[in-house]
């Protein structure tokens, strides 16, 4: 044992910190300011073009389903296209700002127009490639799909209300029909109209289409059930193999560790917790970067440890300002995550004592 603490200590002695720990779930990077990752300029001018390329690539694929009965002049063309193109929906709002929205027009009360901005806050996920257009670039004249038909808040609840937001957080564009046909006709690839007013098709010249873009809404992730926490995940920050100390941090540990070979050195923050199913990783991530947590060292310079009566586990502590920052850092992360199914992260289901939330029994916030 004195051997084996000896090891350790040389292993403290050659760390004076840890540069930027990374966490395997999440990046705790600075936003610089709250939902920094929404405000991104679109024109309107854009959003239309956007529009007539989502409705060709739309066009072009029910085409590819026509065999032989693809119509053969413009006007049919331009008929098929009114029937199965009739406008084009966008998603590029944040949740929040229509909340926002629909509070100032009086459409929802500010009571409860809170309790919804609460369960977006820790619940809402924004689909990859978001776009979000500012409050201050919303054309007057625009369909904003919100602002229709909006259910009784009362009936919903804050809950509902959230999920229905996030389903119309976007922007009706009406298309005709006849500009989407004379685009693609134009882009001469795929048809062309012969002398005598038919249309021709040449689909070895046709280009794949174009890929739809800002046609996903926001998820809403769901509230955690006792059976989706698991002992098979955690919520950690792992030493990254890039640190100067990663190698001989891990030469302790294959020498000390049974468990070497089972995980990587880390400090977990809530253990057990869900699977990447369940919870999403980028979710996580995007609303700790909103919350405006910035990314932070961590000082490991002294030694602890648990005895465990016939085994002990020994480990390298945090100072007291890398602890009071670990401590945040959970404390933000509880409060942007789904509620736990115990009611308390620290609290494993089916556990009748303080778990491994900020590593009890594991290390509080200590390195393994």
């Amino acid at each position: 044992m004195a051997d084996q603490r000896e090891a350790i200590v040389q292993i403290k002695r050659s760390i004076s910190r840890l540069e930027a720990a990374e966490a395997r779930w999440l990046h705790a990077e600075a936003s610089g300011g709250k939902r920094k990752l929404s405000e991104t300029s679109f024109h309107p001018t854009e959003w239309r073009e956007v529009g007539i390329s989502n409705a060709i690539s739309r066009l072009i694929h029910k085409l590819n389903t026509c065999g032989e009965n693809l119509p053969r002049t413009k006007d049919k063309f331009i008929r098929l296209a009114e029937r199965r193109i009739p406008g084009q929906k966008l998603f590029l709002f944040d949740p929040c700002t229509v909340v926002e929205d629909l509070k100032e027009r009086n459409l929802i009360q500010a009571n409860m127009a809170d309790d919804v901005l609460q369960h977006l806050s820790s619940l809402a996920v924004s689909p990859p490639n978001a776009v979000c257009v500012p409050k201050a670039e919303w054309p007057a004249n625009a369909h904003y799909l919100w602002r229709k038909a909006l259910p009784r808040p009362e009936a919903l609840g804050a809950k509902g209300v959230a999920n229905w937001v996030c389903d119309r957080a976007a922007v009706q564009l009406s298309i005709p029909a006849a500009e989407v046909v004379s685009s693609l006709l134009a882009a001469d690839e795929l048809c062309k109209v012969d002398k005598e007013g038919r249309l021709r098709y040449n689909w070895e010249r046709q280009s794949p289409p174009a890929e739809l873009k800002h046609q996903l809404p926001w998820t809403f992730e769901q509230s955690i059930r006792s059976g989706d926490v698991i002992v098979k995940a955690a919520l950690m920050i792992d030493l990254p193999e890039s640190n100067p100390a990663y190698q001989q941090v891990q030469q302790v540990r294959k020498d000390h560790d049974p468990a070497f070979e089972r995980w990587m050195p880390h400090i977990n923050l809530i253990y057990p917790f869900v699977d990447l199913d369940v919870l999403t990783a980028s979710g996580l991530q995007q609303r700790l970067q909103a919350s405006g947590h910035e990314a932070f060292d961590i000082e490991l310079n002294d030694i602890g440890v648990f005895d465990f009566n016939a085994t002990k586990n020994f480990h390298l502590r945090p100072s007291k300002d890398s602890e009071s920052k670990l401590l945040n850092l959970y404390t933000q992360l509880v409060n942007i995550m789904p509620p736990s199914p115990t009611g308390n992260w620290q609290k494993a289901p089916g556990s009748n004592s303080k778990g491994k939330g900020k590593g009890k029994g594991k290390g509080k916030g200590k390195g393994k």
